[in-house]
């Protein structure tokens, strides 16, 4: 008898970041007993990601079933495509599988082995909010580009014509697919702020992802300072930013640049020392503490990044729609008049 099957209705979730895994762990938190909650992990090239990762897990006290290493040459990735497979395979049947990004061919391949399964999507930050281009208009981000079909090594990665997906966001969702709304029970515990404590800024991989020039970013940055005045500013920076290459002008901006060993939101339920203001320019940390409601009116501040200023009409149409939220969201403040140069002072679309 297959030692992994069980009576009890399974559930599988595919994850391959800090924050698919924390809504995956929503997603899971949602069912009653009686359900088995497999996990595959499949991690990235990235170390400090992949160390996120990890600390992400043990703080919810949820332990994979299988990691699939990131291996870059053809040869591995057909190498994984057969180990996931194979795993799933021993898995079956699976009542419900969740996959933590749509766009990703082999997440999605696996997905659909899963046969019978109802297919769930749980978001990964502000990309969700491009998920209706992608779906219904065809609309493809060039860093994940189309993979097709071998009927031969049963590799399907296109989204099946009905799915199920789990989102803060008020999402176009067309019929025959169906939002779900994830409230982020996770982060509804006491978060505190101090008038006297430090600003924590979210970073950003705007200029990394050469989505705006690095002196144009660090533009944006020295207005930042200017705003906050002499208050402390902490910089938690992305996982996938390029930190070497902006350590001196933080420095010079007395910006202290932090290497969170949690997802933001996680380390603030952990505590320390509590701030005055949550800021960034635009992000999925602020929409998961304005939707949570967590944090007191004026303790969120956006900074705006005008649409021209960005270079993929992706990324364009996504900033332009967080912070039309932003707007729309009250006790949260939208700063525009920062910088004396392009972008000051336009209006929020």
């Amino acid at each position: 008898m297959n030692p992994l099957k069980a009576t009890k209705v399974r559930h599988l979730y595919l994850a391959q970041s800090p924050l698919q895994i924390l809504n995956a762990f929503e997603a899971r938190e949602r069912d009653g007993d009686g359900v088995e909650h497999d996990l595959i992990l499949l991690e990235k090239e990235n170390a400090y990601h992949n160390r996120l990762v990890e600390n992400t897990l043990r703080f919810l006290k949820w332990q994979p079933l299988h990691r699939l290493p990131c291996r870059t040459s053809t040869l591995g990735k057909l190498w994984n495509w057969m180990v996931l497979r194979h795993w799933i395979s021993r898995l079956q049947p699976v009542a419900r599988v969740h996959v933590g990004e749509y766009a990703l061919g082999m997440m999605v391949a696996a997905a659909n082995l899963c046969t019978g399964a109802e297919f769930h999507l749980v978001d990964d930050g502000t990309s969700s909010l491009s998920f209706s281009d992608f779906r219904y208009r065809g609309v493809r981000d060039a860093r994940y580009p189309a993979k097709g079909a071998n009927r031969l090594l049963k590799f399907d990665p296109e989204l099946p014509p009905a799915l199920t997906f789990f989102s803060i966001y008020d999402l176009e969702i067309h019929p025959p697919d169906r939002l779900e709304r994830n409230r982020l029970g996770f982060v509804r515990r006491s978060i505190e702020f101090d008038d006297a404590g430090p600003v924590l800024f979210v970073g950003s991989n705007l200029p990394d992802n050469e989505e705006m020039s690095y002196p144009r970013f660090f533009e944006l940055m020295r207005g930042i300072r200017a705003h906050f005045g002499s208050r402390p500013i902490r910089y938690y920076a992305h996982r996938t930013e390029h930190m070497h290459l902006k350590e001196s002008v933080f420095a010079e901006l007395r910006i202290e640049i932090v290497l969170g060993e949690l997802p933001f939101e996680m380390s603030m339920l952990q505590g320390g020392q509590k701030p005055s203001f949550v800021a960034g320019f635009y992000s999925t940390v602020l929409d998961t503490l304005r939707l949570s409601g967590v944090a007191p009116d004026g303790r969120l501040i956006s900074f705006h990044v005008a649409s021209e200023e960005i270079r993929t009409p992706i990324e364009k149409v996504m900033a332009a729609t967080c912070y039309a939220n932003y707007g729309r969201s009250p006790g949260m403040v939208v700063v525009r008049d920062y910088t004396p140069t392009a972008g000051a002072g336009l209006p929020i679309p």
